[in-house]
């Protein structure tokens, strides 16, 4: 039934005088023209009765599949809507819908009434320029830009739908616990923030638990404008996941959002998107120690660094104890893209496994990433990747030995690594003299001689596969055969292994305890061996520095200044600058082994403060050495 005319039971009373007034008779109508007394009553009876009528007759219509035809109207529809009715058409905006919403589909949604149907008042509105997206009462409606009428259900924005027993299953609180009354102006929030990408103000709106369940989040901190409002507020920790009320504040479009596991929600990488927001609200950071204030300026770190590639700044953000331990890692002080950064740290030794706050360096792509174990973290081989990051200054000199060799197959140039006493006992070995690539590299270096069993630093020469590999017990270790591989490794001849190396030893001063050292006097001498006439640090070096570094990791509050000095063959000037240099080089290795640089000072004091006679080889030997100092 239209509304073009009235129903049968609509039509109006006919206004017909009586059949006894018809005729005008002289000897019923006064002289002075007073009508008479009868047709005054039957006049008003007949008054009364058209005023009454419409109200006893009128039926209540049907509602319009939409709202479109009635865009200039202003006053509002009464009408009823079918079960059918209710599930048919599309619905866009909360609250207030587009003209050419589904009338009955938006009363759902709007919670005027159940999906049973039944009857809604229809208020038309003016077109507004945004209508956001909102799943509720089991409708989803969607996000639209600019429309050109609007209409809103009287009574009804955002209530929750009558139960069947026919009271309200919120009827005495809003959103998460909020008492009613306070919540009239707070709406729910929408599904995503597309449709604010324009806007400036900050919007406050109330997440459901359902809300704070669903859809899908991209960045931290700051989400990607199609980024589940309410489950980003989980994430942002604005919220927890029995909802609650937030303020959503729009934010321009970024080149890079980072994911990140947090408050129970794993965010997701996402590059460059048009528009943005951030949620704000009381914050309830999982992570947080009890009776603590998460910082704010120093952001958790996420989960792995793909979404900085193209980035250039370093990063400083704080790695969970939780966080330490999740993941995947590929390479060793310097890392896949997309390895767990703060997993990554640990390994490199930037943090322990409680977590702490790091500095992570975006660097460019690698041609090869190798793995080894280190610091309690097994990081893996792999090939080419476009981006990569590192924790601290670039890494110069000896590094950590891998694991195996099998990511330097394609390189041509010698390996200079160090070999701790663990790596000693650690993984197989397949072949004699020539190993497989994929042998350890360490355990190979015992077997081949190249380093005693307590470790030291060795030199790893890449050589083409071979066809055959014979196995041998040699030095304490026992390697197996293999047939061909792509790839295999090898190690030069061992230094000191000739007839002259006891005449060479005679000359060498007698390395110091470093912990009883540093205990009794305060000081300690390293005669630590760099290359002739450089700063490059000798293999032999390792021992001492790596005793070094352990009484520095076991005194967290030790400080040293390392001061480094020659003896008088060249010039002042040159003296002065190569012994600065190479005090340098051991700070840099032992930064690299994850001492903090904030514990370290360099200085250079050249042939200035010989404690033996230079005039002989032994007192130019003894003169050689970096002076670590306690500060």
């Amino acid at each position: 039934m239209g509304l073009s005319g009235p129903r049968r039971s609509e039509r109006r009373v006919e206004l017909r005088r009586p059949p006894a007034l018809r005729g005008r008779r002289r000897d019923c109508q006064p002289q002075d023209g007073t009508p008479p007394m009868k047709w005054i009553i039957l006049l008003t009876l007949a008054l009364a009765s058209l005023a009454a009528s419409p109200a006893r007759a009128q039926a209540i219509s049907e509602c319009p599949d939409d709202f479109s035809a009635f865009a200039g109207a202003t006053d509002p529809l009464t009408c009823s809507c079918s079960a059918q009715a209710a599930e048919r058409g599309s619905v866009w905006g909360m609250d207030v819908y587009t003209g050419d919403s589904s009338v009955c589909k938006a009363a759902v949604h709007a919670g005027a009434i159940t999906r049973r149907g039944g009857q809604v008042t229809v208020t038309p509105e003016a077109g507004r320029p945004a209508y956001p997206g909102l799943t509720r009462n089991g409708v989803s409606s969607s996000n639209y830009g600019a429309y050109a009428s609007s209409f809103r259900f009287a009574g009804a924005a955002g209530r929750p739908n009558t139960a069947a027993d026919g009271k309200s299953s919120d009827s005495k609180s809003g959103p998460a616990g909020v008492p009613a009354e306070t919540t009239a102006a707070i709406s729910e929030c929408p599904d995503d923030f597309s449709v604010f990408a324009e806007t400036a103000e900050a919007l406050t709106c109330s997440c459901s638990a359902q809300a704070a369940e669903r859809g899908s989040v991209w960045g931290m901190d700051v989400y990607t404008g199609d980024s589940s409002v309410c489950k980003a507020a989980v994430h942002a920790g604005a919220i927890t996941r029995r909802g609650g009320q937030v303020t959503v504040t729009p934010e321009a479009g970024r080149p890079a959002y980072p994911g990140l596991t947090r408050n129970g929600v794993s965010s997701s990488n996402f590059g460059a998107y048009a528009s943005s927001f951030r949620v704000a609200g009381e914050r309830r950071a999982a992570s947080a120690p009890t009776g603590q204030t998460t910082q704010v300026l120093v952001s958790e770190c996420p989960n792995d660094f793909s979404a900085f590639a193209d980035t250039s700044e370093p990063l400083i953000c704080t790695c969970s104890a939780q966080a330490a331990d999740r993941g995947s890692v590929w390479g060793m002080d310097v890392y896949t893209g997309d390895s767990s950064v703060c997993k990554a740290a640990v390994h490199a030794g930037a943090i322990n496994r409680r977590g702490g706050q790091v500095t992570v360096s975006p660097d460019a792509g690698q041609a090869t990433y190798a793995g080894v174990t280190r610091n309690g973290i097994s990081s893996s081989n792999y090939g080419s990747y476009a981006s990569s990051f590192r924790f601290g200054p670039a890494p110069s000199g000896p590094t950590v030995c891998p694991d195996n060799f099998v990511a330097f197959q394609e390189i041509t140039a010698p390996l200079g690594c160090t070999c701790d006493r663990a790596a000693m006992e650690r993984g197989s070995v397949w072949g004699m003299d020539v190993y497989t690539a994929d042998s350890s590299v360490c355990k190979a270096a015992v077997h081949a001689g190249a380093v005693p069993r307590q470790g030291g630093l060795v030199s790893v020469i890449p050589e083409p596969g071979r066809n055959a590999y014979p196995g041998l017990t040699r030095n304490g270790v026992t390697s197996s055969n293999y047939g061909p591989y792509d790839g295999s490794f090898r190690f030069p001849p061992r230094q000191g292994a000739t007839a002259a190396a006891p005449a060479k030893m005679a000359t060498a001063p007698v390395q110091q305890n470093i912990t009883q050292s540093l205990r009794e006097r305060g000081e300690v001498d390293l005669y630590v061996q760099f290359r002739f006439n450089s700063a490059e640090l000798d293999l032999s070096a390792a021992d001492t520095l790596r005793e070094l570094r352990n009484v520095l990791a076991a005194d967290t509050n030790l400080r040293l200044g390392l001061i480094g000095h020659t003896d008088s063959v060249g010039t002042a000037d040159y003296n002065r600058s190569l012994s600065y240099r190479r005090a340098e080089a051991v700070g840099r290795w032992l930064v690299q082994q994850g001492i903090a640089t904030s514990r370290l000072t360099i200085d250079g004091r050249g042939r200035a403060e010989p404690i033996a006679d230079n005039a002989t080889e032994a007192g130019r030997a003894a003169n050689r050495r970096v002076q670590a100092l306690k500060l």
